[in-house]
Order: structure tokens, then sequence, then C-alpha cells
């Protein structure tokens, strides 16, 4: 079955919109991520190298400590830019499958020794496009770095399937859940995941109680052409 120029048109125009709307919002949760993280731990640093000049300037025993504490700061932000930087790089896969690359990305997490990660895929990768994989990949990696952030899990697991017409990604966590409404930051990850799924003509169901953990699920039709 083939579309006509205008549903294509039509498919794409959504397409172009879903794209701008992920565009902003992920926009949004970097300068979040910097501002929470990098940006406090560099003032931190600041105000204890600024108590040590101050010191040295007035004759005072220097506190080694401060100096120790600014160091670990500055070394902290240096590796989560480094990890930021490394996230957000353009998504290629290489020689390698979505499974495999997911599995890296898991295993390089700073969580990754004391959080269990359980990964399950039953797809057959060759008949997905390279666009469909790109977003696949950063659903996932948007709904582990959402429940990381703000659930407090000691497990993750991830699973893909896929049926004759769909491709079924489920993200689950053990942790505190949420509500959506009360965290704008929660939100703003949460609107990411949908407007992805929405590129693709694709579902997208939040479930999370407070206390129960919290289920992502998304299921992506499959281009029948």
């Amino acid at each position: 079955m083939f579309m006509s120029d205008t549903n294509l048109q039509a498919r794409f125009d959504r397409q172009i919109a879903h794209l701008r709307s992920v565009y902003e919002h992920e926009r949004q949760l970097l300068a979040y991520e910097l501002h929470d993280g990098m940006l406090q731990e560099l003032a931190g640093a600041k105000w204890a190298l600024e108590s040590v000049l101050a010191q040295v300037e007035t004759g005072q025993p220097l506190e080694t400590n401060l100096l120790e504490s600014s160091i670990d700061l500055i070394a902290n932000a240096i590796s989560e830019l480094r990890q930021t930087v490394l996230e957000n790089r353009p998504f290629t896969l290489g020689q390698q499958t979505l499974a495999e690359a997911i599995e890296e990305f898991v295993s390089r997490l700073p969580q990754a020794k004391t959080i269990e990660f359980e990964l399950k895929f039953d797809v057959d990768w060759a008949q997905l496009r390279g666009d469909l994989v790109a977003n696949l990949f950063r659903i996932v990696q948007q709904a582990v770095h959402n429940s990381l952030a703000h659930a407090r899990p000691s497990k993750i697991c991830i699973r893909m399937r896929q049926t004759s017409d769909a491709i079924n990604l489920t993200i689950t966590d053990d942790g505190c859940g949420f509500d959506t409404e009360s965290s704008p930051r929660v939100g703003l990850g949460l609107e990411s995941i949908r407007e992805r799924t929405k590129m693709f003509d694709g579902t997208c169901q939040i479930e999370s109680q407070t206390g129960a953990g919290t289920t992502v699920n998304v299921s992506i039709p499959l281009a029948q052409e």
C-alpha cells in the first residue's frame, strides 16, 4: 500500500512539528542538568578557592580541606560534563545493534555498579529503519535518566519486543514513583518521550504511583510499505 502525496506531506509535517517540540524539551532538560549539576559544583569550588585565597592574603593558616573539596567538586563537574557531551553526540550505531548500543550506554552510567539493569530484546534489527533505531535509543536514554534522577531505583528493566506490526518498548523501575504534574523536570523528560513516540505515530503510556515504581510503555507501528 502506497501513501498519496498529500498523506506523505501531512505525515512529514507532523514529524517536523514533533521534532521541534522534542528539541525544545531537551534544550530545557539540558539547561536544568547544567544548572543543578555542574554549575552548582563549580560555584562550590569557586567559593572554596576564594576562601583559601583570603587566607593566603591575610596570612592565616591554610585550610587544606578547602583545597581538597574544590578539587573534588571540579573533578565531579568534569566527569558530568564529559558524560553529557558523550550522550548528546549524534547517535550512530556503527557495527552495533541497538541492543548492543543500549548495553554499552547502561554499562557507562556511573550508577551501573550500584543499580541492577535487566535487558531483554526480541527484535529483528534488520527490519528497523535507522531513524527509528536512533529514536528508540533516545527514548531509552531519557527514560533511564528520568529514573536515575528522580526515582532512586535499585533495579531498572528495559524490554523491547517486535510483533508483526509494531515495536513494543517497556522501561520499568522499582523506585519511589512520582506525580508527573508535581515536577516540571520530570514532566519535561516524559514529554520528550511522548513527542519522540508521536514522531513515528506511536503511543506512549506512563504508569506511576508513589512508592510503587514507574513503567513507561511505548508502542511504535512498523511501516507497511
